[in-house]
C-alpha cells in the first residue's frame, strides 16, 4: 500500500482491519494509509509519516525510519490482497486461540456449567459475525441518541439531490437504490441524461457509468437536446465524470467512489454488466443488485440504475409495465428503494410520444403516475 495506490483498493475489498494486525505499530500505519486514501492524498512513506505525526501516533509506529524501511521491504505491490488475506486469516485464527484459552480457564476456575456455556455461546455467535456487520448492531440508546440528531440536523439526511420534474421530489433518496427501467427504444436512457442534467446543474457531483453508449454518443445526445454551444457551455461547466468501462462490476464501482465521492451515481445499464457464465445469469444479475445496494449504503450515496424490461406477449409486445417485467431477476424488487418505469405505448409500427413515467414502487412514498410527451428531435421528456 506504500508503493502502489491501486494495492489500497485490493486491501480494502478484503475487509481488513487495523485490529487484525500482531503488531499494533503496524496497525497504525494501516490506519495512516487508510485515512489519507480516504481524502485522495498519496499514501507513499513520506506522507504516511506526516499522517502518523499529525495523529500523535508516529513513535507508535516505530518512527520515520521504520515506515520507510517497510516500504523498502515490500517484494512486490501486486501481492497486496493476498498478504492482507493472510494478516486476516492469522488474526482469526488467534482469536480462536485465546476463546479456547479462555474458555479451558473458566473450566478449571469452577464457573457453572450454564454460566459456562452461556458464556461459550455468546462468544462463538460473536465470532462468527463478519466484519461487514460490525457497526450495524444499535441498543435502543444509540437509536435514540440518532434520533434526536437527525431532529437537530435535518439538513444532514434530506436529500438534495434535484429530480428532472417536480413531481418526483422526495423521491431520489440518499443511500439508496433507484432503478429506471423501460422497454428497448422507448428513451429511457435520454431520461437518465435528464435525472443527470438536473444534478449537475444544482452543482452536483455526477459519475456516469456508460455501457450501452460512448461518451461521443452521449455528447451527440446532449447537442441534440441544447444546440451546440450551450451543451458544450454546460459540459465544460458540469462537475461530472463518464465512466466507459466494459469490464465493470459492482467492486470497480465501489472504488470509483471511494476516489470520487459522487454526489450521484448513474449506470446504463444493469443488463451490460459482464456475465461469467449465462447459464447463471439470474444468479449473477442479482448478486450485482445486492453489491449496488451495499454501495449506496456505504457511501450514503443514491444510485440510479438503468434496467430493461421483458417483452410480453407477440399480441401486445409492450403492454403497460409491471415489476413482474423486471428482466431476469426479482432482486431489484427486493432491494431497490425506488422503481419507475417509463412507458410509450405501441401502435404496430412504433412507440407514441404521449408516454407515462410509472412510480410502482416507493418504499418512502406512495406509487403513482404522471403523464408526459417524448421529443424525439431532442431525445427528450417533459410534462404534458
Amino acid at each position: 500500500m506504500l508503493l502502489a495506490e491501486g494495492a489500497v483498493d485490493k486491501v480494502a475489498d478484503t475487509n481488513l482491519s487495523a485490529e487484525d494486525f500482531y503488531r499494533e505499530s503496524h496497525g497504525h500505519i494501516y490506519r495512516a494509509i487508510l485515512s489519507l486514501y480516504a481524502k485522495s492524498e498519496p499514501t507513499d512513506a513520506i506522507m504516511v509519516v506526516d499522517e502518523l505525526g499529525k495523529t500523535g501516533t508516529l513513535e507508535a509506529a516505530g518512527g520515520a525510519e521504520r515506515v520507510h524501511e517497510l516500504a523498502a521491504l515490500v517484494p512486490a505491490a501486486s501481492n497486496a490482497a493476498h498478504y492482507a488475506k493472510k494478516v486476516v486469516d492469522t488474526a482469526s485464527r488467534r482469536r480462536a486461540i485465546r476463546f479456547a484459552h479462555d474458555l479451558t480457564q473458566k473450566a478449571y476456575d469452577g464457573i457453572p456449567s450454564e454460566e459456562l456455556w452461556g458464556w461459550a455461546d455468546a462468544e462463538v455467535l460473536s465470532f462468527h459475525s463478519t466484519k461487514s456487520e460490525k457497526g450495524s448492531v444499535y441498543t435502543g440508546k444509540q437509536l435514540a441518541e440518532r434520533y434526536r440528531y437527525r431532529m437537530e440536523h435535518p439538513e444532514e439526511f434530506e436529500s438534495t439531490i434535484p429530480p428532472p420534474f417536480y413531481f418526483l421530489d422526495g423521491q431520489i433518496v440518499n443511500g439508496q437504490l433507484h432503478v429506471l427501467a423501460g422497454y428497448q427504444g422507448t428513451g429511457k436512457t435520454g431520461l437518465l441524461w435528464q435525472f443527470a442534467e438536473a444534478a449537475l446543474e444544482a452543482g452536483k457531483r455526477v459519475a456516469i457509468w456508460t455501457l450501452e453508449m460512448t461518451p461521443d454518443q452521449l455528447t451527440d445526445r446532449l447537442v441534440k437536446a441544447h444546440g451546440p454551444e450551450t451543451a458544450m457551455e454546460m459540459l465544460e461547466r458540469w462537475d461530472v465524470e463518464i465512466v466507459n468501462d466494459s469490464v465493470v462490476t459492482p467492486e470497480s464501482i465501489r472504488r470509483r467512489q471511494r476516489k470520487g465521492n459522487y454526489d450521484l451515481i448513474l449506470i446504463d445499464h444493469l443488463h451490460r454488466f459482464p456475465i461469467k457464465n449465462p447459464a447463471h445469469v439470474r444468479i449473477e444479475i442479482a448478486e450485482m443488485v445486492k453489491k449496488l445496494t451495499n454501495v449506496a449504503l456505504e457511501f450514503n450515496v443514491p444510485i440510479i440504475l438503468l434496467c430493461q424490461l421483458s417483452r410480453a406477449t407477440l399480441h401486445d409486445p409492450f403492454p403497460r409495465p409491471t415489476t413482474a417485467q423486471l428482466k431476469e431477476t426479482s432482486q431489484i424488487e427486493t432491494d431497490a428503494a425506488v422503481i419507475w418505469m417509463v412507458w410509450r405505448k405501441f401502435d404496430g409500427f412504433q412507440f407514441e410520444y404521449e408516454a407515462e413515467f410509472i412510480t410502482s414502487k416507493h418504499r418512502f412514498g406512495s406509487p403513482g403516475w404522471q403523464r408526459l410527451k417524448f421529443d424525439a428531435p431532442k431525445v427528450r421528456f417533459e410534462i404534458a
